[in-house]
């Protein structure tokens, strides 16, 4: 599988170096070239600098051919931006959005799009510890 991954932060290099294992092509797309210091990249992952939420670079990293498009980046609104752009106008096979913001999740779900709420996910394992 193709897959486009805007941000390279600690998830999303996590994500890029599980798939990659696995024989998937992985780009990850980011702004902040210090942000590629924390990855190495590989035969299945490469880092393009660029913005994630402009069609002319998201198409630069592949977007067109990818199969899938995370969303990772640490802003909320950056990442509802960009999957709406990939989803409308690309439609990968799954594209899905970060965000931290519990009370954006329901908004966002609402949009139609697939979310992972960290605040929420976290939540729920501290709550599940305590009981």
């Amino acid at each position: 599988m193709n897959i486009v991954i805007m941000g390279c932060n600690g998830i999303a290099v996590n994500v890029a170096e599980k798939m990659a294992k696995n024989d998937h092509k992985i780009t990850i797309i980011d702004a902040q070239p210090d942000n590629f210091l924390i990855i190495e990249e590989t035969e299945n992952i490469t880092t393009i600098i660029g913005d994630g939420t402009i069609s002319n670079e998201l198409e630069g990293a592949g977007i067109i051919e990818s199969d899938i498009f995370l969303a990772l980046e640490p802003n909320d609104n950056r990442n509802i931006l960009a999957v709406q752009k990939v989803k409308s106008l690309y439609n990968p096979n799954i594209v899905l959005c970060l965000v931290s913001d519990p009370k954006k999740d329901g908004i966002f779900r609402k949009l139609g799009l697939n979310v992972i709420s960290t605040t929420s996910l976290i939540s729920d394992i501290v709550l599940d510890s305590i009981r």
